[in-house]
């Protein structure tokens, strides 16, 4: 949740002011009006608490939870409105005729919190926002994420990674699963459950949002929620920028972006590279992003936005160490991987088009239609796996919003796609690869039908629904039956109703209190489809959970905020997967698990003259276990589910004054278990990242910035990423452990042009 700053100027006023303006208003003669409008952002979003003050009467009023205000004037009094990281407006009475007036925010202001409508959402949510997202190491990027309540990163290497929401995905081997992902209107998350965050180029996203728990069903309600990834507000400056940063291990990250903006076309073009020998041995990376994102208006009523996106990525694989080689020499590889020199090589590609019509009324319609390629060649000292995949598919919807009606909002739409994926294994050889071991097809359906609705029950009171329903199914054909046993079958999962219920009390426009119900699903795997003998397994299950929960959000006085919640999650046949083999992994349903937890992040700042500093602290208590779950006649009911800390802390500063910026975080992750028996632990850690940035030149025409980070300051040994129910092969310790980066630093030069509204090439 972002929080700025708020002008100092009138805050010992603000009460006794607002109290006597109930009671008392000065008689100013017979040119008195009545000044209304609302006041918004640069993205039309209603801004909350803005101090809307009359400099000749001195009357102060606050906008309301929708941004509009009254004040009483006289034609001439001059009217201001301030707002906390933006720029003051200034005007005449008689010239405040407008509906909307739109705020100017001040540039880099880091996470100062700009209370809008959507930060008041009736639902567990975070905000990563674009001056954060400028600053994410891309050798690091679980930083950001694990600065989150909530939300804890597990990252084995740059092509390695599984993000998990409330313990949610923590026991997939090698990806975020069980996640729903979006970029803008485009499904990120593939035809099996998963989402690649890491081949994400950040150069073109503004804004990430990320949804804890089942909650809105228009975006799939996934079982550990949602990441959604924002372009909009991203080409709001006419510029051509280019960024370069070295660091530790030869770190090079370069990227290159060209932002034209007008009243009706909109265009931004992003080269993101970056490479790296890496920490460890056999641990060689190189991606490059080539990203396009624009919009155009079509008259009042129609726009057209068009993304497109192709990664290339070429990488070495460490994979993990067993527990005595990460202790005493956590730089090198596994052994059976550096020997096969463990790579892979792929490509993806998506591009997506949405065209969204305005109607009267407030009526909206948006049809987005997209497409996937994927291409991947991975050498494995057990195998070598070929991939190819593609999917095309559809999400539309229709959408009402009304000012004037107690039916706020009516959504309702769908989301489908179809995508195929070839695989096949081959004999690992010293030198390319052998003969044939499998083939494989499979072709995935998705559907996804939503329905979401807002309802004011009172001018305080609002009920937030919807539902969700969902099919799935699969086709797997075997194309090379080994000893007459053939895996080819089909398997469609049963419809899938997923409510969602939440009472929205706005207590006052700076403060709301939610409680919802929720309910979310996550499919399997083809992998934990599959019986150890890889038939098709006909009792598998989808794993589905209620999620209760309640919460607040409030802003006091003196610019402190608390974001605070208590929830209790009940999901049925979780999902387990077991390692059968090297590379087999098996599906289990795990009976039922209990996921309660507590949230609570604090937030204060403070604004001194041209010193704007700020303190973020949050804690996540998520003591989640297996209610009921007995495998292979082990009973592991009420063990603690592995792979996910039972605690975690950030303590976040921030200090902007004048052309320095500066940064200090503190993460505190507590111990975890990595089996199901609680046999083996996993210690906990503590790091401390700092960054501080100076701005060389920022003028009208030309902006240059140099920047510096140091991370994991007290150089710790630590395991970054934990693979659950470790086991062991060929006499070897199990390796289930994944170092973390020690202490290395970047430095960073960033160089932008901004011209005029003309465009530029």
């Amino acid at each position: 949740m972002q929080f700025y700053n708020m002008s100092n100027q009138y805050l010992s006023k603000t009460v006794s002011l607002l109290l006597i303006s109930l009671f008392f208003f000065p008689f100013r003669g017979m040119a008195q009006i009545i000044c209304k409008a609302k006041v918004v952002n640069s993205d039309f979003e209603a801004l909350i608490g803005c101090h809307v003050t009359n400099l000749n009467s001195d009357e102060i009023v606050i906008t309301d939870i929708d941004g509009n205000f009254e004040i009483n004037a006289q034609a001439k009094d001059l009217i201001q409105i301030s707002f906390v990281g933006f720029e003051k407006f200034t005007s005449t009475a008689s010239q405040i005729n407008a509906s909307e007036i739109v705020l100017k925010e001040l540039p880099d202001q880091g996470d100062f919190i700009v209370v809008t409508a959507k930060h008041l959402r009736p639902f567990a949510f975070e905000r990563i926002n674009s001056h954060d997202i400028q600053n994410i190491d891309l050798a690091n990027p679980q930083n950001a994420y694990n600065q989150k309540v909530g939300v804890f990163m597990h990252a084995g290497a740059l092509n390695t990674n599984r993000l998990t929401i409330r313990g949610i995905g923590s026991r997939s081997p090698f990806s975020t699963i069980k996640i729903k992902s979006y970029l803008n209107e485009i499904p990120l998350t593939n035809g099996i459950g998963e989402t690649n965050l890491e081949d994400i180029n950040l150069g073109i996203i503004d804004l990430i949002d990320i949804m804890k728990g089942p909650t809105k069903p228009s975006f799939g309600s996934g079982l550990g929620g949602v990441i959604h990834y924002n372009t909009d507000r991203n080409a709001r400056k006419n510029s051509l920028s280019t960024s370069n940063h070295y660091g530790s291990f030869g770190t090079i990250h370069t990227n290159q972006n060209y932002n034209y903006v007008s009243s009706e076309n909109i265009i931004s073009l992003n080269h993101d590279f970056i490479k790296s020998d890496g920490f460890r041995d056999n641990n060689d990376f190189q991606r490059q992003n080539i990203s396009g994102y624009g919009e155009v208006q079509w008259g009042k009523k129609d726009k057209l936005f068009v993304f497109a996106n192709h990664t290339r990525v070429k990488a070495e694989i460490p994979s993990g160490l067993n527990k005595t080689d990460f202790e005493t020499k956590p730089s090198a590889a596994a052994f059976n991987w550096q020997q096969a020199n463990g790579n892979e090589d792929y490509e993806r590609t998506l591009v997506g088009i949405t065209h969204q019509r305005k109607f009267n009324g407030g009526w909206l319609t948006s049809v987005t239609g997209f497409t996937t390629h994927f291409r991947n060649d991975e050498r494995r000292p057990f195998n070598i796996l070929t991939q190819f995949s593609r999917s095309i598919g559809t999400r539309s919807f229709i959408e009402k919003k009304a000012k004037n009606s107690n039916l706020k909002i009516f959504k309702i739409g769908f989301e489908f796609f179809n995508e195929i994926e070839d695989w096949n294994t081959f004999e690992t050889l010293d030198i390319g690869r052998g003969t044939i071991l499998s083939q494989n097809f499979e072709t995935r359906k998705y559907l996804n039908s939503f329905l979401e609705s807002e309802l004011k029950l009172s001018n305080q009171l609002f009920l937030h629904s919807g539902l969700n329903m969902n099919l799935t199914g699969y086709v797997f054909e075997d194309r090379f039956s080994v000893n007459g046993i053939d895996q080819s079958g089909a398997f469609d999962y049963p419809a899938i109703l997923s409510p969602f219920l939440s009472f929205d009390y706005k207590i006052s426009p700076n403060r709301n209190f939610y409680a919802t119900v929720s309910h979310g699903f996550s499919n399997p795997t083809l992998q934990e489809t599959l019986t150890p003998d890889g038939l098709i397994n006909p009792d598998i299950k989808q794993e589905t959970g209620w999620n209760f929960e309640v919460g607040t959000r409030y802003t006091f006085p003196g610019f402190l905020s608390l974001d605070a919640s208590l929830y209790y999650m009940i999901v049925d046949n979780l999902l387990v997967s077991e390692r059968v083999s090297e590379d087999v992994f098996i599906g289990v349903n795990a009976g039922r698990t209990n996921h309660p937890g507590a949230e609570l992040t604090l937030f204060k700042s403070f604004q001194f003259n041209e010193i704007y500093l700020s303190f973020n602290a949050n804690h996540q208590w998520s003591p989640h276990t297996f209610q009921t779950f007995v495998n292979n006649e082990v009973d592991f009911s009420g063990n603690f589910l592995p792979g996910n800390p039972e605690h975690k802390s950030n303590f976040l500063i921030k200090l902007n004054y004048k052309k320095w910026d500066t940064q200090l975080d503190l993460l505190s992750v507590g111990q975890m278990f990595a089996d199901d028996a609680n046999s083996i632990t996993v210690d906990g850690y503590q790091l401390i990242n700092a960054m501080l940035s100076y701005d060389l030149l920022n003028s009208k025409t030309w902006e240059i910035k140099a920047s510096f980070r140091l991370n994991n300051i007290l150089d710790q040994n630590y395991a970054s990423m934990v693979s659950v129910n470790p086991r062991s092969f060929g006499g070897n310790a199990p390796r289930y452990l994944y170092p973390g980066l020690p202490r290395n630093f970047q430095f960073g030069l960033m160089l932008a042009y901004k011209f005029e509204n003309k465009m530029v090439f």
